[in-house]
Formats: structure tokens, sequence, C-alpha cells
């Protein structure tokens, strides 16, 4: 029997069993990783081409949103949580920019690690079965589902509270905001995770190779004081190296703002401040025509 009718007929006997799943009402914290899953699999799935692409970490996944950004144009934020900024990540990325695009990639010394570049999240939703894409792609079904995928999505609590967009943004609170909460264990990363510069130019020489056919520019998004000194000191990330190598390439790189923006854990910004940002951003790159840019 041909592969593609095997699939769809597993697929239809799974959903008239799923109809039979108990669907009764679920807690806020799981009814949210229903929603992540979802949203991670039509994210990593979407077939769609974009006017502008946002790669980087998880600073990005919740600092940018494409819709504050007011370029008039269609984009989306294709961050993942610890990804590392290499070939294998990249090309995906492209793989949603329409040709002449503009690609924004947010930099931090964390994506320039060996466990970055294993880009665990995106892998892990690349390689969902057809069928698996089909009931993480339906929330309704993905509930529908619940009864059996329940014990696997309460191995870990979240304290974030999240909203997770069509355009690749994941607005993130907390109960409290406290930019102190996340200095210690950001310590301990770069105590077992050492930043490449070796990866670093690696990346830079290959998107060298693409600079023709799309815009490509590199930010260090802001982050809370003590976190900023942990990258420069014990990570030895130095933006001004950076900046060069960046800028004898061709490509863009973007200053930083000199306002302040608030955090909620000391790296990722505030959902008020991320909208602040998403719009400085948006007016630095798409609404003054590059005119603040350093570059060549």
């Amino acid at each position: 029997m041909n592969k593609n009718i095997i699939l769809l007929f597993s697929f239809i006997i799974t959903f008239l069993i799923c109809i039979g799943v108990n669907t009764q009402d679920i807690s806020p914290k799981f009814d949210q990783k229903l929603k992540e899953e979802v949203f991670w699999t039509n994210k990593v799935h979407n077939k769609e081409k974009y006017d502008f692409v946002i790669m980087g970490d998880s600073r990005s996944l919740r600092g940018i949103n494409p819709s504050l950004m007011n370029t008039g144009l269609n984009g989306f934020n294709f961050s993942f949580p610890s990804a590392g900024l290499n070939e294998f990540y990249l090309k995906k990325s492209l793989d949603k920019l329409k040709k002449g695009g503009s690609l924004i990639i947010s930099m931090t010394p964390f994506s320039f690690t060996k466990k970055a570049y294993r880009n665990e999240k995106i892998k892990e939703y690349l390689n969902l079965s057809f069928l698996e894409q089909q009931i993480n792609k339906n929330y309704k079904l993905k509930r529908a589902f619940s009864g059996i995928t329940k014990e696997k999505f309460n191995n870990k609590p979240d304290k974030h509270i999240k909203e997770f967009k069509l355009n690749g943004y994941v607005a993130t609170k907390v109960e409290k905001n406290n930019p102190e909460s996340g200095v210690d264990t950001y310590k301990r990363n770069f105590s077992n995770q050492k930043y490449s510069v070796e990866k670093l130019k690696t990346f830079i020489a290959i998107l060298d190779q693409y600079r023709k056919d799309y815009e490509i520019y590199l930010v260090r998004m802001p982050v809370y004081s003590k976190v900023l000194d942990i990258e420069n000191t014990l990570g030895k990330f130095d933006e001004e190296l950076v900046k060069k190598l960046v800028i004898e390439n061709s490509l863009k790189w973007i200053d930083s703002f000199e306002q302040e923006f608030e955090t909620y854990d000391g790296s990722h910004l505030t959902i008020e401040a991320a909208s602040q940002y998403s719009n400085l951003i948006g007016e630095k790159i798409f609404t003054s025509k590059n005119t603040s840019l350093n570059r060549e």
C-alpha cells in the first residue's frame, strides 16, 4: 500500500480515537503547554515567505515583535531558545525569507557555544513524524489527544506566562520582575560553556555569501548590566571585535540604543520593553533607510 495512504489512514484512525479521549477542563498551565506545542510545530513547518525574518535565541524570541516594528511589511520571528548561530539554522531561516528581504540576527555570546550549536529546539520539531505534525498543528486536536500526552507536558513546571503570537514572537511575563534572578544561572552557563570566536568568524564568513541576495543586519540586544558584564568578562565577548568583523564583511551592524530597557530576569525584556525595542529597531532599520547604521 502507498506510504502516503498508510499515513493518511493512520491519521484518520487516530483522529477518530481522539474524539473519544476525555476533554474535560484542563489547568491554565497545561493549556499553555498545549498551545506551546502547537506554536512550535506551526513555526517550524510554516511554508510562508516573509519580507523580513528575525533569527536568534530566547532574547529575540521574547524581545522582538515583528508586528510592532511599524514596517508595513510582513515579518516573522524565527527565533528559538538557546539557538546556535550556524549554517544549519541560517539556511532554515533563509527558507522563510523572500529574495531581497531583510534578515535580522540577534547575537549573544551563548549562541556561539558548543551547546547552542546543537539547535535542539528546532531539530525536535523538524523531526516530528507526519502524524505528529498534523496533531500538533491543530489546538483542538492536540487537546483531544492530551489524555495521551499529558504526563509528558507535566514533567517541567514553567513559571512564565506566555502568549504565543502567529508572527513567531512570544510575549512573556512573570509574577514579579527581578533582573537579579537570572544572574547566577547565567554565570554558571559560562562556567560550563565557552564562547568561541572561531565559531563567530565562521558564521560571519558564511553570511558574506548571502549579502548580495539579502539585507543582513546584526544586533546585540539589551540586557541587565550585570548580565552584560558576565558576557564581556567571563564570556570574553568583545563587541568591538564583532562589530569590526561585521563591517569588514560589508554586513550591517546596529548599535545599541542609549536608553535602558527593563528585563524580567536579567536577560529577557518585559513585554512593555519588548514593545518599545521592537518599535525602535524597526524604525532604525526600515524607516530611517539605514542612515544610522554602521557599515563599510
